[in-house]
């Protein structure tokens, strides 16, 4: 969670190499929740099922990270970390 929750910088951009990093981040994050949204249609229908059935939602954990990755403050950050966390079941001992 750390690794998505850094795209957003709280004392705002003071250099280039933040701004970079910044850029880097919010790309991986797209991708990442493409990735998700490509693998949940590429597998079988019978573990979707179970996906499903254990509360899990990879395409809701997909629309959080683009939500993330569209974020500039830390209240939207927070808001997408919570329905990040809320998909895929994350207990609170695991995410912090």
């Amino acid at each position: 969670m750390v690794f998505y929750a850094n795209v957003i910088i709280k004392d705002g951009f003071r250099n280039d190499a933040a701004i970079t990093l910044w850029k880097r981040r919010r790309l991986t994050n797209r991708k990442h929740a493409a990735e998700i949204r490509a693998i949940f249609y590429g597998i079988l229908w019978w573990y979707r099922l179970f996906l499903r059935r254990a509360g899990e939602n990879p395409l809701k954990a997909s629309r959080a990270l683009i939500l993330l990755s569209n974020c500039n403050d830390n209240d939207c950050g927070e808001n997408a970390d919570t329905r990040l966390t809320e998909a895929l079941r994350i207990p609170d001992d695991i995410k912090d």
